[in-house]
């Protein structure tokens, strides 16, 4: 044996052979990764989320209309979920203890479908190209054309849906989630961690390079920002009594909303540092908001709606003659509200109804804007309605 190695022991060999097999253990996963890319903008043409996009606001910066119209509509056997995705002209719409589906966004014809052999949880997301698919036992991340590119097995409840706390939130190529072990950040595509901590909190919001998460039990929760390059903590609220349902943020304010039973509470939050700037209670759990930078309507168990100037805390409006609602969408110049009977027209700034749809379907379940068109998803159906923008 001649060279470098002839000089060593054989007990030196072997330590050096393991030294380098464990090296390269360490160096390869890191080949799989892309790079961290945190850019939560959202094409107008796309939904990625309950919320629209990361920060949660149900808000699309186009102008809206009145005139509404059915251009397509595709009926499921299964009872439906309450989330729908937009994404690459693609909706996706999970059914109960069933499948998800892929259906085109031109004329709902379906491109593929999912069947875990589990039911599917609530709140399907899409991000860098990659759909989020938990089930009440794993977690799947399914490619664009619905095979599965990478799974949690395991990892029950995971959800960005209000049924349960949120538990996970996609943010460019960045899977943020409450894990077995704490809150962790995943490579989008491969499923392969970027970073980890013990703190066990669900990612709910992301704003202005800020991780807004919540932790809490029952009756209490408290809210804190991360960096999301590192987990790193730079403010956390005092604890508060009610449930905590979801946050939304826009520039200068953090919203989170939630309550039980007949109280429900909304609060704003500096998203710079954490400081409570205003709370108001109302007489009904709040499960969702609409949020623009001049205001925040707020949406009860039962539909009620309730308007505020999301500076001052004070109340706009009120509506409670809808029913139940399925979901808003804000734009710049209508609130648009799926109903039991259909999809209204409301003027954002007095809560009047201008115009509506009448739909079949039974229970609306979810509301999303995509490429000028209204997805309203029902118990038993999807709707696509076309909007015509003022002029």
């Amino acid at each position: 044996m001649s060279g470098p190695l002839q000089s060593l022991s054989r007990r030196e060999v072997l330590l050096f052979g393991s030294a380098a097999l464990v090296g390269g253990q360490a160096i390869r996963p890191s080949l799989f990764k892309s790079g961290f890319d945190t850019g939560p903008s959202v094409s107008l043409d796309e939904w990625h989320l309950p919320g629209r996009s990361p920060s949660r606001q149900n808000y699309a910066a186009v102008a809206g209309g009145d005139d509404l119209s059915v251009t397509w509509e595709v009926p499921f056997e299964q009872e439906t979920g309450y989330s729908l995705a937009v994404a690459d002209g693609t909706v996706f719409v999970p059914t109960w203890n069933s499948a998800l589906h892929a259906l085109d966004t031109t004329d709902g014809r379906q491109r593929w479908q999912f069947a875990p052999d589990a039911a599917l949880s609530t709140g399907i997301a899409v991000a860098a190209g990659h759909v989020c698919c938990p089930t009440d036992r794993d977690f799947y991340v399914l490619g664009s054309d619905g095979a599965r590119s990478w799974w949690l097995p395991g990892v029950d409840d995971r959800s960005l849906y209000w049924l349960l706390d949120p538990t996970y939130l996609p943010v460019g190529n960045v899977l943020f989630l409450n894990g077995d072990d704490g809150l962790e950040a995943r490579d989008i595509e491969s499923g392969l961690t970027h970073w980890q901590t013990t703190r066990h909190v669900g990612p709910v919001a992301y704003g202005d390079g800020k991780l807004i998460c919540s932790a809490g039990y029952y009756e209490s929760v408290r809210h804190s920002a991360h960096d999301p390059s590192d987990g790193s903590r730079l403010w956390r609220t005092p604890e508060y009594e009610y449930r905590h349902r979801g946050s939304a943020i826009a520039p200068d304010t953090l919203v989170a909303y939630g309550g039980s039973d007949d109280t429900g509470r909304i609060q704003t939050f500096d998203p710079n540092d954490g400081r409570l700037q205003w709370e108001s209670t109302v007489g009904t759990t709040l499960v969702d908001v609409a949020l623009t930078v001049g205001l925040v309507v707020a949406t009860g168990t039962f539909g009620q709606l309730h308007a505020f100037d999301p500076d001052t805390g004070e109340r706009l409006w009120t509506r409670t003659d809808l029913g139940r609602v399925g979901g808003t969408v804000r734009t710049e110049q209508r609130l648009y509200v799926h109903e039991a009977d259909g999809v209204s027209v409301l003027d954002p700034e007095t809560g009047e109804t201008r115009d509506s749809l009448a739909l079949d379907g039974g229970e609306p379940r979810s509301l999303a804007l995509a490429g000028g068109r209204l997805l309203a998803l029902t118990e038993s159906g999807l709707y696509a309605l076309e909007v015509r923008d003022d002029a």
